[in-house]
C-alpha cells in the first residue's frame, strides 16, 4: 500500500515512492485515512484512500516534544495510535511519556502525561505515564498500556 520494501527513510509520496523506518502503529479512521506512528523518523503519518502518504503531524529527523499545528508539532518515539468517531488521533508519544491528540484540523495537545517524566501516578490528570507502549478507544474510554500495566 505504502513505502518500499528495503528502502527507508520519512518521505512522503505516493504508495511505494513514500518511504518509513520504523513504523510501529497504525489505526484506520474516517473517510478512509490510515494512520501510521514512524517511530524512528518521529512524524505523525496519514496513507490517504488513494495511497498517498502525507505527514500529519511533525516533521522528519525532529524529535522532541512540543504541541501546535502539524510541522510545529513534536514527538519522539511514537508507538501506537487510535481514532475515535469525531476523528481525533491518540497517540502513546513513548519517548515523552506522554499521551498526544491530533484533531481533525491537525492541531496537536498533549492530553496525558508530563513530558520528560516517567512514573505512574493515576487520578487527576495529566497525570505522570511510564512509556506509553499501546492505546486503544473504546465508545468515550482512552485505553493506555504502559510499560509495566494498563490505564483508562
Amino acid at each position: 500500500m505504502a513505502g518500499a520494501a528495503g528502502s527507508s527513510g520519512g518521505t512522503d509520496g505516493v504508495a511505494a515512492d513514500a518511504r518509513f523506518l520504523e513504523p510501529q502503529g497504525v489505526a484506520t479512521g474516517r473517510h478512509g485515512n490510515i494512520f501510521v506512528a514512524d517511530t524512528a523518523t518521529t512524524p505523525f503519518r496519514r496513507i490517504d484512500s488513494d495511497g498517498r502518504v502525507s505527514t500529519l503531524a511533525g516533521a522528519a529527523g525532529s524529535s522532541g516534544t512540543a504541541d501546535g499545528l502539524g510541522a510545529q508539532a513534536r514527538f519522539s518515539k511514537p508507538q501506537s495510535v487510535a481514532t475515535d468517531t469525531l476523528g481525533n488521533v491518540y497517540v502513546a508519544d513513548t519517548g515523552n511519556h506522554t499521551i498526544r491528540k491530533i484533531d481533525p484540523m491537525g492541531v496537536v495537545t498533549t492530553i496525558a502525561g508530563v513530558a520528560g517524566v516517567s512514573g505512574f501516578s493515576p487520578g487527576t490528570l495529566p497525570g505522570v505515564l511510564a512509556s506509553p507502549q499501546g492505546i486503544a478507544v473504546s465508545g468515550t474510554s482512552l485505553y493506555i498500556t504502559l510499560y509495566n500495566g494498563v490505564q483508562w
